[in-house]
């Protein structure tokens, strides 16, 4: 019986082994982690030490939190602020590289020498002196000799001017009379005569032909300059000037003299243009990225202005020619983004020629300001007979002084670069600037 018992209690404890879950065997892995985690309990623990954020309270951790972001997201901005100014810096210099830097100087070819040898000067390059030979050329020549060349050149270009317009003029009565008035220019003994300027001026003082100069695109200014042209140079008693025998005497008057300048970091083209002789269209499509346009006029021509009572002569002569083409340039849309500096030069020759003179009765200012003279008084009416003639937005700075100054020189060299420097920054779009 105790065999018996034995061999039952064997069998129930061998079938409770095998009904029992496998989870609660013990496996040999199971017994490797308790012993690892034995091991581990039985060494010694050094605590961990405290921070700043655990030793405050839990509620103020936010603030914290909140000033790492400001702080991170400031970083960032100012990263970004970095990225976008060295954009700009590039996309500024592309520009520079990319549009010729270009001033227009509009002026008597000794205005224009006097500036281009101080402008020398007041720059250190070498290849501004290399380029800018061409322009500091003396012309010695017999003006006397040069009147009937000077005026067969003066209507050949009042003969371009009419043949420009047949085409419109062929829709008005006056067609006869343009054609007829070309074929006379064409002939070979034609000559500028009191006769053929009669006859010039009878068909600009036609209406219709007016209209046809409208219709066709020509600016009044330019057609006023062709008509002084003939009227001055057609007088009996008229005298070849250096500036009329470079216009209409040389073969090539088309031809620009210009000169090309680096003033570091901008690189400036200079030019003496025939107003006459090159015409709108082609200062238009030469210079129609011009940022600066310099006007050079001399104070001297105007001297016999102020000693005629008759106001309606104060704006003949080289003042009403340099007034009509100044006017142009700067109402014109071509030149809105640009700035125009107003050079009025030769004081010292304006002041010896006035002498004595004393200003006509129309030009007397009874409240003239204390200690200003007669001659200051003349220069500060022609300053205002400029200043009259700017109709649209464009910025005029004027400046009254001599050319052969190099104090005068670097303030108008600063004036350009300053009007190329608001381009370039108005073109990235950094500035912006309303339209003119």
């Amino acid at each position: 019986m105790a065999i018996c018992k034995d061999t039952q209690e064997s069998r129930l404890q061998s079938w409770r082994q095998r009904l029992a879950p496998r989870s609660l065997l013990p496996t040999s892995s199971r017994l490797s982690g308790l012993l690892a985690r034995g091991r581990q309990a039985s060494r010694p623990t050094t605590p961990r030490p405290k921070s700043q954020d655990d030793s405050l309270p839990r509620a103020n951790t936010w603030p914290l939190l909140i000033k790492q972001r400001s702080q991170s997201l400031a970083v960032r901005q100012a990263a970004e602020a970095r990225k976008r100014s060295a954009v700009i810096d590039k996309q500024i210099a592309a520009d520079f590289e990319k549009r010729k830097q270009s001033v227009l100087v509009w002026g008597e070819y000794e205005a224009i020498v006097l500036l281009v040898e101080n402008f020398m000067k007041a720059s250190s390059s070498s290849r501004a002196r290399s380029d800018s030979q061409a322009l500091a050329v003396e012309l010695d020549v017999d003006l006397e000799a040069a009147v009937v060349p000077i005026r067969r050149n003066v209507l050949l270009e009042a003969r371009r001017f009419v043949e420009s317009l047949l085409d419109v003029v062929e829709e008005h009565s006056d067609m006869e009379q343009a054609v007829g008035l070309v074929k006379r220019m064409k002939a070979k003994n034609a000559t500028l005569d009191d006769k053929m300027a009669l006859s010039i001026e009878e068909l600009w003082s036609s209406k219709a032909f007016r209209t046809a100069c409208t219709a066709a695109g020509k600016p009044d200014a330019f057609a006023h300059l062709v008509m002084d042209a003939v009227r001055r140079i057609s007088a009996e008693n008229y005298i070849p000037t250096l500036a009329d025998h470079r216009r209409f005497f040389q073969d090539r008057r088309r031809m620009m003299f210009k000169g090309t300048f680096e003033f570091n970091p901008l690189s400036v083209s200079l030019a003496d243009m025939n107003c006459m002789n090159s015409g709108i269209k082609s200062v238009r499509s030469y210079f129609e990225d011009a940022t600066s346009l310099l006007f050079l006029f001399d104070l001297s021509h105007c001297v016999e202005l102020f000693d005629n009572d008759d106001e309606s002569h104060h704006d003949e002569g080289r003042l009403r020619e340099s007034l009509t083409l100044f006017e142009h340039l700067v109402n014109t849309r071509y030149f809105s983004q640009a700035s125009m500096i107003l050079v009025l030069w030769n004081v010292a020759g304006f002041k010896d020629k006035f002498g004595g003179k004393k200003l006509s009765s129309s030009l007397r200012i009874n409240n003239r300001p204390e200690g200003e003279s007669v001659a200051e008084q003349a220069i500060n009416h022609v300053i205002g007979k400029f200043t009259a003639a700017k109709k649209s937005g464009m910025k005029l700075h004027t400046h009254v002084a001599e050319l052969s100054d190099t104090a005068t020189t670097t303030t108008i060299l600063a004036a350009v670069k300053d009007a190329m420097l608001n381009r370039a920054l108005a073109d990235s779009g950094v500035l912006r600037t309303g339209t003119a």
